[in-house]
């Protein structure tokens, strides 16, 4: 794993700040800023309630939050949440659009994508 801080886009159930104070035990420290993950898509299988995203056109875009302040224990987290293990998700870094009173710049985060473990 990389140096901390981390950053990590979220598109799900971890954009509520009660599941993230659920996973991490802390939310207040947290810095969460609107952000797009573009060249990437939000889809849903049958038999599976949550979504997941998956490499798309570079037109695609997925709607979300950057999280930024993120310990390495907090990605272990974070990892058991999503079921990393079992191939659930697989945690990957990707380039993210933060958006914010209509300024954009770009930042590196990791993103959960659908992993082995989801039909895609």
């Amino acid at each position: 794993m990389s140096a901390e801080p981390h950053a990590l886009f979220v598109y799900g159930t971890l954009t509520d700040p009660r599941v993230r104070e659920r996973v991490l035990g802390r939310c207040r420290s947290l810095e969460v800023v609107r952000a797009r993950l573009r060249g990437y898509r939000r889809v849903t299988v049958p038999d599976y309630a949550y979504p997941f995203v998956v490499p798309s056109s570079r037109d695609a875009v997925v709607e979300g939050l950057a999280i930024f302040g993120l310990t390495n224990a907090d990605c272990a987290l974070l990892d058991e949440y999503e079921d990393v293990d079992a191939g659930t998700y697989e945690r990957v870094q990707v380039d993210v659009e933060l958006v914010n009173r209509g300024a954009v710049r770009g930042a590196r985060a990791w993103v959960y994508v659908g992993g082995t473990g989801v039909a895609r």
